[in-house]
């Protein structure tokens, strides 16, 4: 497979350096990379070799003009997406896009591929549209948020087929429903690896009252590793392989690349909760959200305040049914 040609202008030393270094360590089979500091320079280049790709950081005010003569797709990697004022160049929509330059590496890596997908012989494998995902989540912290999301998946569960997928730490998931032989981290090493067997996957996703799951990871360690693009993937082969029709994911901010797992889903939902020290933790988290990502993840996400119900919950009977009817799960319905 022919390596993309990519060129990078970048003025900002301490940034140019990091995304580079990134792009040799993890991308150097698949790209060929040319780094520009100085306009002269880089206009120079433009005359002598094919470039399949821009990537330009600061400074790109003084060079994209050029640029847009060669009618190349143009990454711009800005401070701030919500911010931004597309320059006035002649261009097609598609060959010019703006992302957060404050994303992880995983994401600019797969908005690169997207834009040119035509030289990597196939296109990137989407999510089967039929698949609702939903994903959870809590910049607070919320500790009824896993609860929140079982109450949905169980309700979920009585008019379509759901799974339920558990990516936060210290949980308790397997103290309520028991220790699995399998988690989402062996799915995981499978569709790194690019060896998912049928079988392995149905083995590793186990039924309870009303949905399935896929167990969580009793590590935390082993939690970080986990990357957006490694969940995306296993979304991918299970939208495509299997019938579920709705997949709830429970998301930890501790998951690396946790925002590229959340703009996979049609809907989301943060979760906040009532006092002040809360309501600074949210603010400050949607402060930096408006930096780094695009206007669109607003429109697929709902903040709510979820209440808290721990000192009503108690062992022995079923811990969904105790909260399914009452208040908490009057309060998970209105909001399905």
């Amino acid at each position: 497979m022919a390596r993309i040609k990519v060129a990078i202008f970048d003025t900002d030393k301490t940034y140019r350096e990091r995304f580079t270094d990134y792009l040799m360590e993890y991308k150097a089979t698949e790209m060929e990379l040319s780094v520009f500091t100085n306009c002269t320079f880089f206009f120079e280049a433009l005359n002598v070799d094919n470039f399949h790709l821009f990537v330009l950081g600061s400074g790109h005010k003084e060079v994209l003009s050029k640029v847009s003569e060669k009618r190349v797709p143009i990454l711009i990697l800005t401070e701030s997406v919500q911010s931004y004022v597309k320059e006035s160049v002649e261009m097609l929509e598609e060959e010019i896009a703006y992302v957060s330059k404050y994303q992880s590496m995983d994401g600019i890596t797969r908005q690169m591929q997207r834009m040119t997908e035509t030289m990597w012989g196939c296109k990137e494998e989407q999510i089967n549209k039929d698949v609702e995902v939903i994903g959870v989540f809590s910049p607070v912290k919320h500790e009824m948020q896993m609860l929140f999301s079982l109450l949905y998946a169980k309700n979920e569960g009585r008019r379509n087929k759901v799974l339920y997928v558990n990516l936060l730490e210290f949980s308790g998931f397997s103290e309520i429903f028991g220790e699995s032989e399998y988690d989402i981290g062996d799915v995981v090493l499978q569709v790194r690896d690019g060896n998912v067997r049928r079988e392995f996957l149905l083995a590793s996703i186990y039924e309870t009252e009303g949905f399935s799951y896929i167990a969580p990871l009793t590590n935390p360690e082993r939690v970080m590793e986990v990357t957006g693009e490694d969940i995306r993937k296993v979304l991918e082969w299970i939208s495509r392989e299997t019938d579920f029709r709705t997949i709830i994911l429970d998301v930890g901010i501790n998951v690396k690349g946790f925002l590229d797992v959340l703009s996979v889903c049609s809907k989301i939902y943060c979760l906040g909760k009532k006092g002040y020290l809360y309501e600074v933790q949210m603010r400050q988290f949607l402060t930096y959200l408006e930096r780094i990502v695009d206007v669109t993840f607003f429109e697929h996400m709902e903040k709510m305040e979820l209440p808290s119900q721990m000192k009503v919950i108690s062992g022995g009977i079923s811990l969904l049914d105790q909260l399914d009817w009452g208040e908490f799960g009057d309060f998970v319905r209105r909001k399905m």
